[in-house]
């Protein structure tokens, strides 16, 4: 290789990764500005919420139902040392002795 083939660059590496990077986040930061600004005239306008819809309506009432019936299962008393819901059984090896 000769010499004007690794003749060196009059900036840094690190000065054009600072370089780029800055310029990658201006890049970035023009359409959150943008976003930013659009929300801000947005905001000036305050609107009511909108009318509960059925949806959220039949939602609202299964919560309030799964809740009270929850409440009812967790106040009922367990006796101590009553049955378990379920019992370990471990399976018995299938493999037949050689």
């Amino acid at each position: 290789m000769s010499d004007s083939s690794r003749r060196s660059s009059s900036i840094s590496r690190r000065r054009f990764i600072a370089t780029v990077s800055a310029g990658s986040a201006a890049l970035l930061a023009q359409p959150l500005a943008a976003a930013a600004a659009a929300a801000r005239r947005i905001s000036r306008k305050p609107t009511a919420p909108p009318p509960p819809t059925p949806a959220s309506t039949a939602f609202d009432q299964q919560r309030a139902s799964t809740l009270s019936t929850l409440q009812v299962i967790r106040k009922h008393p367990l006796p101590p040392g009553g049955d378990l819901g379920a019992v370990f059984r471990p399976l018995t090896n299938r493999r037949k002795a050689k």
